[in-house]
């Protein structure tokens, strides 16, 4: 059994497509077009080592700063925060302030 239908089974399923009359300019416009896309210039592909050097440069801060904040966060005291009795409601109202932020974000967008 082949993966390709048999021409009788397409047959019946071609002849119940609407039929298309190009219209009558189509072959200039097709020739336009391709003439238009070969006019464009072929875009070179970067290196290996131009590309990791782009990719260094724009990501380099964002690994940099948050290398900082994990050493950072590695130094806070955790068990003294967790057990302040403040530490509940500064994260409740952290999270109403982050989501607002977000809730305008969305709405602006």
């Amino acid at each position: 059994m082949s993966a390709e239908p048999e021409d009788t089974e397409v047959e019946p399923l071609l002849a119940r497509l609407p039929h298309w009359a190009p219209p009558p300019d189509f072959a200039a416009r097709l020739a336009a077009a391709a003439a238009r896309q070969a006019d464009l210039p072929v875009p070179v592909p970067l290196s290996t080592g131009a590309w990791l050097l782009r990719r260094l440069f724009r990501m380099g801060p964002t690994v940099l700063g948050s290398a900082l904040l994990a050493l950072g966060l590695a130094v806070v005291p955790w068990a003294e925060l967790i057990s302040n009795p403040l530490f509940p409601w500064v994260f409740s109202g952290g999270m109403v302030a982050l989501g607002g932020v977000m809730t305008l974000r969305l709405l602006r967008s």
